[in-house]
């Protein structure tokens, strides 16, 4: 039960003002074992998207529905969400 209140709940502030700071530029002051990018991407698809802001795949499908959060499809149908997109609609949410 508790997993499934967490799965709801939004990431905490500091992990989402650490995500911001990612994608700004800046690196983390502390590296974790976990992380699997070296650094900012230019673009993130839906789910690391939601892993990197710290909301639910399904918020940011709400996001984009509502045309608050814009995306790009570069190949194919899988939408990609640039980074600047993504840090403007991660300030705007708090």
């Amino acid at each position: 039960m508790e997993q499934l209140v967490a799965a709801f709940l939004p990431a905490p502030p500091a992990r989402r003002l650490a995500a911001l700071h990612l994608l700004e530029g800046r690196s983390d002051p502390e590296p974790k074992a976990s992380t699997a990018s070296t650094g900012p991407q230019a673009a993130y698809t839906l789910a690391g998207a939601a892993r990197l802001a710290g909301f639910s795949t399904m918020t940011i499908h709400r996001a984009i529905r509502a045309g608050r959060l814009h995306t790009v499809r570069p190949t194919g149908n899988r939408p990609r969400i640039l980074a600047g997109e993504l840090k403007r609609w991660m300030e705007a949410a708090q």
